[in-house]
């Protein structure tokens, strides 16, 4: 009998720097399926794995979360060595009604389960265990050096005042951490103003997003101390998202941080509290002060701004009158500017207006620009009804037929003051609701390049044939349990339980 010989085994530190890379892999699902796979390898892959695995974690309160959160709690109270790689925390409220689902196809099986899973529910929460369950799971977390809070309402709106206040002060020790990098809101309304500035006190704060939000009436005057800490501390934000959220209202929960020359202006825009600011990302809103307020906030970080978005680019004509003819021009550190295009197959003859808005937004470079990257995003709302078989290129060539403005959009990115341009891109996607999907399942199925190369030419033909730009065109069919406005903005990278 051969016996083959034996294989040495990999040092440690390589194993774990394939894990590493594993782990920072896009998209971040796949990494997720292969660090599992990893963590059953062998010991040598499994506790590296395992730390990745726990260094995000995203759990949902609703009414059945006590045995999730109890076995997460029993894990974590177990394994110190996890507890301490978390870094990451998603908390998401659950707002959807209960409603019994079919079980084996009956509806009575179904409710008979409902019924049941209820009586447990309340039975716990008479005990008071529901609510200890969450608290007891954030008190492990005050413990450990959390660099990304994300508090997340979905199937609607949360009212903040009507979350327990034992709760909120578990949520609140975790919030005021000094290590906070990353803090995120998404459909919270009567949010109190100390979320970003009284108790800020992270000193390493890069990112605020704000999906949906809407801050309570101010009713105190903050101190001097907590105008100074909180004014430092929002001049590190690096990247602001703000879609879907009344500007006026958070500019007002500023306004006592700001310098008394800008807190003395009706629509000053807060450059001061944002100087180093690199990203933008923002919803167009329709009310023409509120535009009026953003398009000044914008030119107020030009010094910085590296990189600007722009969604829902639904502007009338009367409000372009707002923006400078030089205002692209104004923007000197722009490197990369992005535009997100919502449409629907039943009313594909909007998409032409907001083509329109774009080729009047890069109209503004009248003098030599630094931006090197634009890219148009088009998310088309389909019928899972009316879905073909077929290639999702002849379903996108027909939209395009029907829409109109390309030509304009065209012309557009042939700019002569876009000297600096390098890269155009258009992604085209057609998005399909499966109501039989989950909520935060996915597919995406990708044209092919042979189907896209011909549909480049006819598209955007100067474009195409500009040879100092490389001009992609992507196309995709999406298929989400969750409706198209929600995955605009939603971020769903977390580990659930």
């Amino acid at each position: 009998m051969t016996h083959l010989p034996s294989i040495p085994p990999l040092p440690q530190e390589i194993i774990n720097i394939i894990i590493g890379e594993i782990a920072s892999a896009k998209p971040h699902n796949e990494s997720l399926t292969t660090l599992r796979a990893c963590s059953l390898v062998s010991t040598t892959f499994h506790f590296h794995s395992r730390k990745h695995l726990f260094s995000e974690i995203k759990f949902i309160v609703d009414d059945f979360s006590p045995k999730r959160v109890a076995r997460l709690v029993k894990v974590l109270k177990h394994n110190k060595d996890l507890l301490s790689s978390i870094r990451s925390i998603n908390i998401v409220f659950d707002m959807r009604p209960c409603t019994p689902h079919r079980i084996f196809g009956s509806a009575k099986l179904g409710r008979l389960h409902q019924k049941s899973r209820l009586a447990d529910f309340y039975a716990a929460r008479k005990l008071g265990l529901k609510e200890n369950s969450v608290i007891i799971l954030l008190k492990l977390f005050t413990g450990v050096g959390i660099e990304k809070l994300s508090l997340d309402a979905q199937h609607g709106l949360l009212n903040w005042a009507q979350v327990s206040d034992r709760i909120k002060d578990a949520i609140d020790r975790i919030y005021s951490k000094p290590s906070l990098e990353s803090l995120r809101f998404i459909n919270i309304y009567n949010l109190p103003h100390s979320f970003v500035t009284g108790e800020l006190q992270s000193n390493s704060l890069h990112e605020l997003s704000l999906c949906d939000v809407r801050f309570m009436q101010r009713t105190e005057v903050p101190s001097p101390e907590t105008c100074e800490v909180a004014s430092r501390n929002l001049a590190r934000i690096e990247r602001l998202t703000m879609i879907y959220s009344p500007y006026m209202g958070f500019f007002q929960v500023l306004r006592p941080f700001l310098n008394s020359v800008s807190a003395s202006l009706p629509l000053a825009p807060p450059a001061i509290s944002f100087s180093h600011l690199k990203t933008i990302s923002v919803s167009i809103p329709l009310n023409t002060p509120e535009l009026q307020l953003l398009f000044q906030f914008i030119l107020g970080a030009a010094r910085s701004l590296e990189m600007l978005e722009l969604q829902d680019i639904t502007w009338t004509g009367a409000n372009l009158e707002l923006l400078a003819p030089d205002y692209l021009s104004r923007l000197v550190a722009l490197r990369t500017m992005k535009f997100k295009v919502r449409g629907s197959e039943h009313a594909a003859d909007g998409i032409k207006d907001q083509l329109y808005q774009i080729d009047q937004f890069l109209a503004t470079a009248t003098s030599p620009v630094g931006i090197q990257f634009i890219t148009v995003e088009i998310y088309m709302d389909m019928d899972m009804q009316d879905r073909q078989p077929g290639t999702g290129t002849n379903t996108i060539s027909w939209i395009v037929d029907r829409s109109g403005g390309w030509s304009d959009l065209d012309q557009a990115f042939t700019n002569p003051m876009l000297v600096a341009l390098q890269t155009v891109s258009l992604n085209l996607k057609l998005f399909y609701h499966d109501r039989e999907m989950t909520l935060n399942q996915f597919e995406i199925l990708k044209e092919s390049e042979d189907d896209v190369t011909d549909f480049q030419t006819r598209l955007l033909p100067d474009i195409k044939a500009t040879p100092s730009v490389k001009f992609n065109v992507n196309i995709e069919s999406v298929f989400s349990g969750a409706p198209l406005v929600a995955c605009l903005h939603w971020i769903s990278d977390s580990t659930a339980i």
